[in-house]
């Protein structure tokens, strides 16, 4: 099994942190927006696919 690189984008507002729930048995967690990368990517286009899913996601949203 080969490790899985993961990138995280920080998103703050109004000094709230944005962050994404998860459940795993009976724990929840909470991370920060972000998933895998492909090994190799550049980070300028992991920043810039970042962006796009988030104002896409978010743009319509008051946070």
């Amino acid at each position: 099994m080969y490790p899985r690189a993961k990138a995280f984008g920080i998103a703050i507002h109004h000094g709230r942190l944005l962050v994404q729930e998860y459940h795993t048995g009976d724990e929840t967690y909470y991370r920060p927006l972000g998933g895998s990368i492909e090994l190799g990517e550049k980070s300028a286009h992991t920043v810039a696919n970042f962006k796009k899913s988030f104002t896409q996601k978010w743009k319509s949203t008051i946070i």
